[in-house]
């Protein structure tokens, strides 16, 4: 990644939060013994666990995601992952198999945490370079927001955690997210004095994830987020923390889920929370990556799945990134979008986000364009609020019903997005539908309900009334105009305060 000249802006001019670059990490490696497997429903793990005693002996459950039969695992001492992907994949095929599929577990990061990317520190005061930066002008996002503001919906951010008490946020961050790294509900995004990366410099990527929230909400500013923490401080994870958070974030109904970061190993458990996500009418917006390739061993997931939208990085000249990774097989394609994510330096063409502690600061990368795509999501969710509330499809319906994710993707980004082949020679076939225009997108849809006007009739009446009582305590509710995963107290308060409006 080309960033020499971010170095020499922390060089020149004061205070950076992060460290030296570090050195590029290509491909991810295993994690020590580390495996992840999903059992047949009724199956039961101890029973499994014996079947494979001959071959790994001493196994033992490291933790769990119960609810889908998916365990991680602890393996003998010295097992290869590739060994292990065939050993499940054999065994998985076998008939009356206990095992759906097993997969060795890798680890995971943020493209900046790959390619050693550092941000410059800004103070409070340049909050108003945050608000007017130049993706709001080439998205058309104050045009979009005429018509939506993201009212009612919510995004799951994926990331090192986020700084709740930014100015930035005001109350839109949730207080039931999730740390998946330390198993426990501390999604603060602070140094922990991590060096995952081996690198002699810890928490490199504090900050990353409230910067990422931050730019969602400068796109859909009425929009909560539900911070899941699956990166440690040195902006490092694994399969196992992000599969994890994926499942914890669509258990807690949110319409988007964020994820700028990725992992170059292929994982399945990236793919059932796809599937799951997409049956569920939930997006799931993923970077593609800051190795400057387009090459299948460069490939980061899941932002290269076909059930996820993947985002690259232009300047403010449609132009790619020397960084992004663009491209993709001919699925992926489909679902491959471009968005602002290069800084030069210059006001009118930087990236400016929060940074805890009420900082400000300045960056680039994928992880920046892919929030802006979720936030111009979390616009369109909130101009059809019935979405969210959406029965789930069943994936073995034979009449093979259409998602909601294929019919945004098929009828609605399309037109939606700017050819930018002319600004990029020889790249054309791989930049997917183009740059996406948020104006163009939310411009022939409706206006977001008023607040509280759940039935979209233009007034908060009974009638409101009566549907939020009806759906009290339920989840994936027009009724839940909080934005908090459920209908309670919170949402009666905030109708009535709206009352006749």
């Amino acid at each position: 990644m080309k960033i020499a000249r971010l170095v020499k802006t922390i060089c020149i001019c004061g205070p950076a939060l992060l460290a030296p670059l570090a050195a590029a990490q290509v491909t991810d490696p295993p994690v020590v013994r580390d495996a992840i497997v999903r059992l047949r429903n009724g199956v039961n793990i101890n029973d499994f666990l014996a079947s494979i005693s001959s071959t790994y002996p001493g196994t033992t459950v490291v933790d769990d995601i119960a609810s889908r039969n998916i365990y991680r695992l602890s393996l003998t001492e010295g097992a290869d992952p590739v060994q292990v992907d065939q050993f499940f994949a054999n065994l998985a095929n076998q008939p009356n198999s206990m095992l759906r599929w097993g997969e060795a577990g890798y680890e995971a990061r943020t493209a900046e945490s790959r390619t050693g990317s550092v941000y410059v520190s800004r103070p409070a005061s340049y909050a108003a370079q945050f608000e007017t930066q130049y993706p709001t002008i080439t998205l058309g996002v104050t045009q979009a927001q005429q018509l939506s503001t993201g009212r009612g919906v919510a995004v799951a951010i994926l990331d090192t955690g986020v700084d709740a008490s930014h100015p930035a946020f005001g109350a839109a961050v949730r207080n039931d997210g999730f740390n998946t790294i330390l198993n426990n509900t501390d999604t603060r995004d602070i140094a922990r004095g991590v060096d995952s990366n081996g690198n002699s410099t810890a928490d490199e990527m504090v900050g990353h994830g409230t910067f990422v929230a931050g730019l969602v909400t400068l796109v859909a500013p009425e929009t909560r987020i539900l911070p899941v923490t699956v990166l440690d401080s040195d902006g490092v994870g694994t399969t196992w923390s992000i599969g994890k958070g994926l499942f914890y974030a669509i258990d807690r109904d949110v319409e988007v889920i964020n994820l700028s970061l990725g992992s170059t190993y292929k994982a399945q458990i990236f793919e059932d929370a796809a599937n799951e996500a997409e049956a569920r009418g939930i997006m799931i917006v993923a970077a593609v990556g800051n190795s400057a390739s387009t090459s299948p061993a460069r490939y980061e997931y899941p932002g290269q799945l076909k059930e996820t939208i993947g985002v690259y990085a232009v300047d403010r000249n449609d132009v790619l990134a020397t960084f992004t990774n663009y491209g993709g097989d001919s699925r992926s394609l489909e679902a491959l979008v471009g968005a602002p994510g290069a800084s030069t330096g210059d006001p009118n063409a930087t990236i400016y986000g929060p940074l805890p502690g009420g900082m400000y600061g300045e960056w680039e990368g994928t992880s920046l364009s892919t929030p802006l795509m979720s936030g111009g999501l979390a616009l369109l969710y909130a101009q059809h609020p019935v979405w969210g509330s959406l029965p789930p499809i069943d994936p073995n319906d034979p009449s093979d019903p259409t998602t909601l994710f294929e019919t945004i993707l098929g009828t609605m980004l399309p037109p939606a997005s700017v050819n930018i082949s002319a600004q990029n020679p020889g790249a054309g076939s791989l930049l997917g539908l183009g740059r996406i225009d948020l104006e163009a997108l939310i411009s022939v849809g409706p206006p977001q309900p008023a607040p509280g006007d759940i039935n979209g009739d233009g007034v908060v009446d009974l009638s409101d009334l009566a549907q939020l009582l009806a759906d009290f305590a339920s989840t994936r509710s027009t009724a839940d105009l909080t934005a908090d995963g459920i209908v309670d107290l919170s949402d009666l308060a905030y109708l009535l305060a709206h009352f006749g409006h």
